[in-house]
């Protein structure tokens, strides 16, 4: 049976150092990843702005796609998602019976001793093991 790795990108650079971990600690014949990403909705005046909207799908598109093809040796599958980003995270790690979740803390200077309101959020919430990477 092959191990199930949720990998939450952000279209950082921080995303590079969770694939690249994936690539030379786990062997893609048995590992199964679905890369995803969470786009905010974003609301003006109580309106939903739908050209953000589209602007984020279309960034998300390319994120995951530069990651699928960093990771073509290894059975992965994209998706992307509105809402709030940690909860997303949480249940598509249920959904997709997560193993594993990979995530790159942010550590610049002022936020070394501290992991994002999301990082801490997934880890607090998930149901199966989070690797958090620092950013170096």
């Amino acid at each position: 049976m092959k191990r199930k790795v949720l990998i939450p990108l952000d279209g950082s650079n921080r995303d590079l150092i969770s694939i690249n971990f994936l690539k030379e600690n786990f062997n893609p014949e048995d590992t199964e990843v679905l890369l995803l990403n969470v786009g905010d909705i974003v609301y003006a005046h109580g309106i939903v702005v739908s050209h953000l909207i589209s602007m984020e799908k279309e960034n998300s598109d390319r994120t995951l796609q530069r990651a699928y093809e960093i990771l073509d040796d290894f059975d992965c599958k994209m998706e992307f998602q509105f809402g709030y980003v940690d909860k997303t995270i949480v249940e598509y790690s249920i959904t997709f019976e997560s193993d594993i979740i990979i995530m790159t803390k942010d550590t610049r200077k002022a936020y070394i001793p501290f992991m994002s309101s999301v990082t801490c959020k997934v880890v607090k919430k998930a149901k199966c093991i989070v690797i958090v990477l620092p950013q170096v």
